[in-house]
């Protein structure tokens, strides 16, 4: 493996003795600390000798001023340490403070414990957090206290028994209140449990026409009908073969799942990063990646890339590329506090992608396979940051070194069929990348005029997933109280995936090609949609509006209506068009939009919004636009119509809002939106979401927003630079100014 560490030299033995207590710390989640590698332990040294060193050691052996020797023995400076643990406090010891346990209580194999969370945290600071704590767990007793005397029987006693199984008060009433109780918190694992959707518990009657194919899914039915009736609720499931055979993924989250695979429990991400030691924290955060970012980004095969790294093998594996991979998979563990805050130096997520910047300025003249991977992910990275204009550059550089490579070819100078087999999978990642990893490319390459950054897709096909089961990687899921493994069935979600892109890659050359002095035929933009009505039909049974579940699934569905909506407001744009073609495109998009809508409730409603998937951020946004811009044109007479579009509003921001605490872009994308709303709607919001008006708020920070992100849908003569996030934020933060001075 490259950049391996050499054992350190005998003049810096002593050095690395004297930090020896500092190597045994473990970092908690909570405190975000990080074990260093000794600095002793990485720098190279070499045993060879040379005229320095000959003359080094000549000079040893000259008298040395007295002044020279005081500081040679000179012991190194204490760090001052704010809490020592028990043990040494009651044996009134020294203690170098190092966790989980110090030197001393290593050495006499005792328990050591600290009053503090952290290192840095002082006596007071400990005091004042465990003072807080009881405090907010009394209130949560008392409010516990009261929901039982008012509550039903039938809840109480379902309350009661999960108490006595000890389950937190404090979850018990954060799901209260998001979720119906009996359908969230049964015990019975056939019970179902849901979401409920805030402001209006009802799907909304403009929703509820007979041509809606995802209000006969299964999950739409486990969610509104025969609530309580478990017994008609179970036969009707069986009647369908998927539904039957795993009916837990239509009654719980996606999250309440486990990721079963058994690599991950082999490999050592210790072997290739140096930001710090903890192998099973690093693990959590690789499965918390393939559970919720790998299915919509995969930068690389999962089983080869894992692999690789048990085997040490660089061919598919690199040290930049696991620091990079783990400086993303920290914002989605929720289990990081701020994880959306990504320039804070001492977090987790920062050390990470420091690591990987310093390999990337080593090793970015790398002609291979690894290096595509590790740019495109660091390109991700700052996409999610809110800085896709610093993220540029490692796009295109990962896009220069793929045709270098004739990744997108035949790949028939290849001998390897492992490596035939990364290259083709890596080839249609990235070839999906330019429509996933960035909206400005999604949106603005077929709005704004903007041509595909690839201009064909790649020349290998994708094998067929129920012939191939084994190419694309599928992982199983193990849901609580469940003995069945549930397949996740990834192979038919990537090659459907990759299918849909490769028509929405043909939409965004139509619309480049369609300027003033152009106009493209009303027999091609046709042919557009007749390849989406056919992909659509030729949906496996998996990805079909009666089956879909998984967050991946429902947002394949999204990501169609989505890119067809945009496509047709486009085409009810051109002046040339004829009236027939305005008014089907019109229609078209009324019923795209109903239907993106409809799947996006459906995911909140199984799901929720609460955990990272990033995105949803592009389709929350546009269905939170929409909704204010048509609240603006419903007359006040219209009370039903304005109630169901400030239910839409709700629930969209408050998604935002969930996901705005994993990335700092949909953060920023939340408080702009939110501020759009009127005084009496912002009053709406506050029962939904954590947000005090009084509280001041941390600054959008202007120079983390470098994003081309179109909040909005222009005009096809509006200046696409308007509407961009950097040029708002720059545009919110002044006014937030003036209205200081």
């Amino acid at each position: 493996m490259q950049d391996r560490p050499s054992p350190p030299s005998k003049k810096h033995r002593r050095l690395a003795s004297e930090h020896a207590d500092s190597a045994h710390h473990v970092p908690s989640v909570a405190d975000e600390r990080i074990t260093p590698i000794p600095t002793s332990a990485r720098a190279p040294t070499s045993t060879s000798s040379s005229p320095e060193s000959t003359e080094s050691s000549s000079e040893s052996t000259a008298p040395v001023p007295d002044t020279a020797k005081q500081a040679a023995r000179r012991r190194p400076v204490r760090k001052a340490v704010n809490v020592a643990c028990e043990s040494c406090r009651k044996r009134k010891i020294k203690c170098n403070g190092n966790r989980p346990k110090c030197s001393a209580c290593e050495s006499r194999q005792v328990e050591c414990q600290y009053a503090s969370a952290y290192r840095e945290e002082t006596i007071s600071a400990a005091l004042k957090r465990k003072y807080q704590e009881e405090n907010k767990k009394s209130s949560s007793y008392e409010e516990f206290f009261t929901a039982l005397q008012n509550c039903s029987e039938e809840d109480a006693r379902t309350m009661f028994s999960l108490v006595r199984q000890g389950v937190d008060p404090g979850a018990l009433l954060r799901r209260m209140r998001e979720c119906d109780l009996l359908l969230q918190l049964s015990v019975v694992p056939e019970t179902r449990r849901r979401y409920q959707f805030p402001y209006l518990a009802a799907m909304p009657l403009h929703l509820q026409t007979p041509d809606n194919p995802y209000l006969d899914s299964v999950l739409y039915e486990t969610a509104f009908h025969g609530v309580g009736n478990q017994a008609s609720q179970g036969s009707a499931l069986l009647q369908h073969g998927q539904a039957g055979r795993y009916q837990n993924i239509y009654l719980q989250p996606y999250h309440a799942a486990e990721l079963l695979d058994p690599l991950i429990d082999h490999v050592k991400p210790s072997k290739w990063t140096m930001v710090t030691t903890d192998d099973h924290l690093m693990r959590t955060l690789l499965r918390s990646y393939i559970l919720h970012e790998y299915p919509t980004f995969p930068i690389f095969h999962k089983d080869i890339f894992l692999q690789a790294m048990i085997d040490e093998d660089t061919q598919y594996c690199s040290s930049m590329l696991v620091n990079a991979l783990l400086a993303e998979a920290c914002h989605c563990f929720i289990g990081i506090p701020n994880r959306h805050q990504f320039w804070v130096p001492q977090s987790l997520r920062y050390r990470f992608l420091a690591e990987a910047k310093r390999l990337w300025e080593l090793e970015s003249e790398r002609i291979d396979l690894v290096t595509v991977q590790a740019a495109t992910l660091l390109n991700l990275i700052y996409s999610h940051n809110g800085m896709d204009k610093v993220g540029q550059p490692y796009l295109m550089h990962a896009l220069q070194v793929a045709q270098r490579l004739e990744l997108f070819g035949d790949h028939a100078h290849v001998k390897s069929q492992r490596m035939i087999h990364a290259r083709v999978f890596t080839a249609w990642a990235l070839f999906n990348w330019q429509w996933c990893v960035s909206p400005t490319l999604f949106i603005q390459s077929y709005y704004y005029y903007r041509a595909p950054l690839i201009p064909d897709p790649p020349a290998t096909p994708l094998p067929d997933p129920d012939e191939h089961p084994f190419w694309y990687g599928d992982f199983k899921l193990r849901y609580p109280l469940n003995p069945t493994l549930v397949p996740a069935h990834y192979g038919h979600y990537f090659k459907a995936i990759s299918g849909l892109r490769s028509i929405i890659h043909d939409m965004a050359a139509i619309s480049y090609s369609q300027k003033e002095e152009h106009t493209v035929s009303p027999r091609l933009i046709w042919s557009v949609f007749s390849r989406l009505e056919k992909w659509f039909l030729g949906l496996p049974a998996v990805l079909s509006p009666r089956n879909i579940v998984f967050p991946w699934q429902l947002k394949i569905h999204m990501e169609l209506y989505l890119a067809t909506i945009l496509f047709s407001t486009k085409q009810a744009g051109v002046s040339e068009a004829s009236t027939l073609m305005k008014e089907t495109a019109q229609k078209t998009v009324a019923h795209a939009a109903a239907r993106l809508e409809t799947v996006a409730r459906l995911y909140y409603i199984r799901h929720s919004f609460e955990y990272c998937d990033p995105f949803l951020t592009i389709h929350l946004s546009f269905i939170a636009g929409g909704a204010m811009d048509s609240l603006k044109l419903t007359p006040a007479h219209d009370v039903e119509t304005i109630k169901s579009l400030k239910s839409t509003i709700i629930l969209s921001l408050k998604g935002l809002y969930d996901q705005g605490q994993h990335i700092h872009l949909t953060s920023v994308i939340y408080r702009l939106l939110r501020d759009r709303l009127s005084p009496e709607d912002l009053d709406l919001l506050q029962n939904f979401v954590v947000w005090d008006p009084l509280t001041p708020e941390e600054p959008l920070l202007v120079q983390y927003a470098q994003s081309h992100y179109p909040l909005t849908m222009g005009s096809k003569h509006q200046d696409p630079t308007s509407t961009r996030l950097e040029n708002l934020v720059k545009q919110y933060e002044q006014l937030s100014t003036d209205e200081t001075t």
